[in-house]
């Protein structure tokens, strides 16, 4: 999908440059083309992106992301870090308790996802679905110690391994990547 938007996008320019050649001054037809190619191209772009997210690869896709984004980068690295560092993984002041608790809004997205990955037809999506099975528990089970027991800042004695949770979520966004190859 990343390809199709670039191609969109020189089609988009090619056509300005083209249609760039009669009229009013050529820089300003040239400005005003591309200013239509580049339109035209996020337009032809953003329906392909729209019409991908209403199939089950986008659907993964999003799944996916939200893995990367809401459960990794805004919550397990960070705590991961806090631990180790007494900071977020960027080096920041952290407080682990706000932290924990938006953590604990996206993993209360978690469950229309464990349902909408277990409604997926097994012939063609058995990969993935075999991978969210070890990967949902995994993302439980690194939350809910959360609850029990919020860590302290650089506590060696805390032991919070995400190496599971790593495995599996990049598994699982290969199995991703090959629906959409």
């Amino acid at each position: 999908m990343k390809y199709r938007k670039w191609n969109l996008l020189g089609v988009g320019l090619l056509s300005a440059a083209v249609l760039a050649g009669c009229g009013e001054s050529k820089e300003e037809q040239a400005r005003k083309a591309i200013a239509e190619g580049f339109s035209s191209a996020f337009a032809a772009a953003e329906a392909s992106a729209s019409a991908m997210a209403n199939t089950p690869e986008g659907k993964l896709n999003e799944i996916d992301s939200y893995l990367t984004s809401e459960l990794w980068n805004d919550g397990f690295v960070d705590v991961s870090w806090y631990i180790s560092s007494g900071t977020s993984s960027t080096g920041d002041t952290m407080d682990i308790d706000f932290t924990i608790e938006r953590l604990g809004q996206a993993v209360s997205k978690k469950a229309a996802y464990d349902s909408y990955v277990q409604g997926l037809d097994d012939s063609k999506y058995a990969a993935a679905k075999q991978t969210w099975l070890k990967l949902s528990p995994e993302i439980d089970r690194l939350y809910n110690q959360l609850k029990e027991k919020a860590p302290a800042a650089n506590d060696a004695s805390y032991s919070f391994d995400t190496g599971l949770y790593k495995q599996y979520s990049e598994a699982f966004t290969e199995e991703v990547e090959k629906l959409n190859n």
